[in-house]
Parts: C-alpha cells; sequence; structure tokens
C-alpha cells in the first residue's frame, strides 16, 4: 500500500469535524467512486455523482431529504427563526424610512399622511381595511415576492409549506397592521397576495435553489451569476447572514481557515482510499 493510499484512509477514518478547523459547518462525505469538491455558497463540502444509498442514510435523518443540497434541518430551528423575525421587523421599519422619503408617486404618501400625530391616524387605519391603488407590478409581483421572501426563511429553518405559510401571512399582517398603517390604512390586496403569492413563489425559489446549488457541487465552483441567484433567491437570509457578521453574533460567519482532503476510493474498497490533494478556503 502505497504512502497516499496510507494517508487516504487515515483521513477517511478520522471523524467530519475533524477534517476541519471549524466544525460546526455542514459537511457530507459521499462515499463513491469519485467524489468531486463541490462549493456552496456557504462552505466546500465533498460530492459525488454516485452516492451509496448507506452514505446517504444517516445524514437524511439530520438534514432535509427533499432538498439535500440545501441542508434543512429535519426539525424546526425555533431559535434560528426568532433571531430572523428579530432583524425582520428592524427591516421594516427600514423600509418604511425609505418609503417615506420617496416622492408621493412611490409611496402614495401625501403631506398630510406623513404629518400631524401618527399614532391616531394609527389607530383610524388599523380600522379601514381597503383597497389600495398601488401599481399592478407592486401589488402583484412586488408583494408576493416579499411574502416568499418570508416563507423561504421559513423553510430553511426547517418548518413545514403550511407552518411557512402562516409564518409569511403573520409578517405581513405585523408590517400591513403595525409600521406601515401610522401612514395609510392595511391593504386588502396585501394582505391575501403577500403571504398566497408568496408561498406559490417561495415553493420556485426553493426548487431553483436547490437545482442551483446542486450545480455549484457539480461544477466545483460558483461564479458571479451563481451567487446573485442564490441571494435573490434567499435574501433576507442572505442579509442576515452579513449583519450577523458584521455584529459579531454569529461565531460560524467568522474569518477561519477551512481545509478539506479529496480523497478518491478506488475498486469499490475502503481499503484502498487514495489522497488526490488537499483543498483550502479562507472565509472573512
Amino acid at each position: 500500500m502505497t504512502v497516499r493510499k496510507i494517508l487516504g484512509l487515515l483521513l477517511a477514518l478520522i471523524p467530519v469535524s475533524g477534517l476541519c478547523i471549524d466544525s460546526t459547518l455542514p459537511l457530507q462525505l459521499a462515499m463513491a467512486e469519485h467524489p468531486k469538491l463541490g462549493v456552496d455558497q456557504d462552505y466546500i463540502q465533498l460530492a459525488a455523482a454516485d452516492t451509496q444509498t448507506s452514505a446517504t442514510s444517516a445524514s437524511s435523518t439530520i438534514y432535509n431529504p427533499e432538498y439535500p443540497n440545501l441542508f434543512i434541518p429535519t426539525n424546526p430551528d425555533r431559535d434560528g427563526l426568532g433571531d430572523d423575525t428579530k432583524l425582520f421587523l428592524l427591516y421594516q421599519v427600514g423600509v418604511v424610512g425609505i418609503l417615506y422619503l420617496m416622492p408621493e408617486s412611490v409611496s402614495q404618501w401625501d403631506d398630510e399622511d406623513k404629518t400631524g400625530n401618527i399614532f391616531r391616524k394609527w389607530d383610524d387605519n388599523v380600522n379601514n381595511l381597503r383597497k389600495d391603488t398601488d401599481d399592478w407590478g407592486i401589488n402583484y409581483i412586488g408583494h408576493p415576492y416579499f411574502g416568499a421572501t418570508y416563507y423561504v426563511r421559513a423553510r430553511h429553518r426547517g418548518y413545514t409549506r403550511q407552518n411557512s405559510f402562516w409564518y409569511a401571512a403573520l409578517m405581513s399582517t405585523i408590517y400591513e397592521y403595525g409600521i406601515e398603517a401610522l401612514f395609510e390604512p392595511a391593504s386588502v390586496q396585501d394582505m391575501i397576495f403577500t403571504p398566497v403569492g408568496g408561498a406559490i413563489v417561495g415553493e420556485y425559489l426553493m426548487i431553483g435553489r436547490e437545482r442551483l446549488t446542486r450545480n455549484i457541487a457539480t461544477k466545483g465552483y460558483s461564479d458571479t451569476s451563481d451567487r446573485v441567484l442564490l441571494f435573490f433567491t434567499d435574501p433576507l437570509g442572505s442579509i442576515n447572514e452579513k449583519v450577523n457578521q458584521w455584529f459579531g453574533h454569529d461565531e460560524e460567519n467568522q474569518a477561519r481557515l477551512n481545509l478539506f482532503p479529496i480523497i478518491s476510493l478506488e475498486q469499490g474498497s475502503i481499503y484502498n482510499l487514495e489522497l488526490k490533494g488537499l483543498q483550502a478556503m479562507y472565509r472573512w
């Protein structure tokens, strides 16, 4: 047995957590005939075109098998979604602040809406649900997409389709009857099309994101267009990750060096492992 095969066998016997400096990153070692190194938005993984069922059965108990490349937990991550929600509420305040500075043609808020006792206006607005006069694109494209961003976040946190729909409906209601109601009455269209359209669009985003990450793993790298599409299929998740990183609240996103072995399984036997190389990735 050559030195390279001995090294390959030793690396195969090391626990997965020992393959990288940061052991919190998810890593799947697929024992296939020709494993390849796949690069995702958040981590590098060892992927294979022909994965054995016995090798992946262990991972299905941790991640949702419906979207194997997205590493969605099988049990709801309530703490994670709670942290997301706190940031979403801050973003809603920011969105209203931006709309406040926009011209009336965009926000539909005249000077009277922006002045006076806004808390008295809030009481009037929450009791006067009405059909708004926003542009077609805002009501039937923009709001479903924003509803989808809430839906996708809940799905990524391990929630079912039904619960993710109710989460999107809850966030939409908080916005409509919360800070936006300081300036205008709650909208019938927004209350309906944000969660309902969001669930439909969100499922397509989940399917697209799964295919995208699978293609990236197959290619072995991600280009600019891949990263742009990854962002727009889960924008709130991407923004939350950066915000947590900036404020030092997410240790997983701190600067670190990860090392990953590239291993070849020759002749279908674990005793014929060969070390092909070593991949290093520095994240910051």
